[in-house]
């Protein structure tokens, strides 16, 4: 058939016709370059929270629940508090970054106990100075967090003993030490004080767990390579497709012609 498609013949016409090929491919490695001028490299810098769990503290917590106690830290590390103290002390350090700025070149990942997190930037120190800076406010605010859990449990354990005295109280003299000399209300009044301070401090928790610790592994590298946009890969992918380019060109502009045979 006049039009059947053969990688041969787009290889031969190629040959043929290489100073198309080598134009198109030159262009091609000049554009790469060029966008790389016009869309300057990105760095990337990242760090790790570990999170980690005291099960002898919880030993009934099922794996469903470190999952989501895990995920609870993930949620404090990318949440608006953290963000907003990351920005107040970027700018007390001279970076001027927006909150939408920041979003969209910050990144996050889970590891099992861990997460990865990091900052993009087209200056490698802005993003190695921005993820030490998120790592340490979110660490900060994890472990503000953590104590407020530490309080909701022993106001736990104190509600549990006052309500064991009222219980007594009718009966006998109430034998605990935290409400001696106390009367039914005045243990039903101290029930509710704790009540609602132990509900404060579990919102104040923010999901994390009593049991739970935090640590920050190690300081952001500062990039010697750019992640994305590096000139070479660029100027190469645009070599590439210069050369595919070209070699179409040759297909379509100087179609094979062949003799109908009888």
């Amino acid at each position: 058939m006049d039009n059947e498609f053969s990688p041969a013949d787009i290889f031969i016409r190629s040959l043929r016709l290489w100073w198309i090929v080598v134009i198109f491919t030159i262009a091609g490695g000049g554009l790469g370059f060029l966008v790389h001028h016009i869309l300057p490299p990105v760095y990337s810098s990242r760090t790790e929270i570990t999170t980690s769990i005291n099960f002898a503290q919880t030993a009934n917590l099922s794996d469903e629940k470190q999952d989501q106690a895990i995920d609870a830290a993930g949620d404090v590390i990318l949440s608006s508090a953290v963000k907003d103290a990351v920005l107040a002390q970027a700018a007390n350090q001279g970076i001027v970054i927006d909150s939408n700025t920041f979003e969209s070149n910050r990144f996050s990942d889970r590891m099992a106990y861990k997460w990865i997190i990091g900052v993009d930037s087209k200056d490698p120190n802005i993003a190695a100075t921005l993820t030490d800076i998120w790592g340490e406010n979110a660490l900060k605010i994890l472990n503000e967090y953590l104590l407020h859990a530490l309080k909701a449990e022993a106001l736990s354990a104190t509600l549990d003993n006052l309500e064991a005295c009222f219980e007594k109280v009718s009966v006998t003299a109430p034998s605990s030490a935290i409400c001696q000399n106390m009367g039914l209300n005045e243990i039903q009044q101290a029930i509710d004080q704790t009540s609602s301070l132990m509900v404060k401090e579990i919102s104040d928790s923010h999901a994390i767990l009593s049991s739970m610790s935090f640590a920050l592994d190690n300081k952001a590298v500062t990039a010697t390579s750019p992640t994305y946009r590096n000139r070479n890969l660029m100027v190469l992918s645009g070599l590439l497709l210069g050369f595919i380019a070209g070699a179409l060109y040759t297909q379509i502009t100087f179609p094979n012609k062949r003799t109908k045979q009888k």
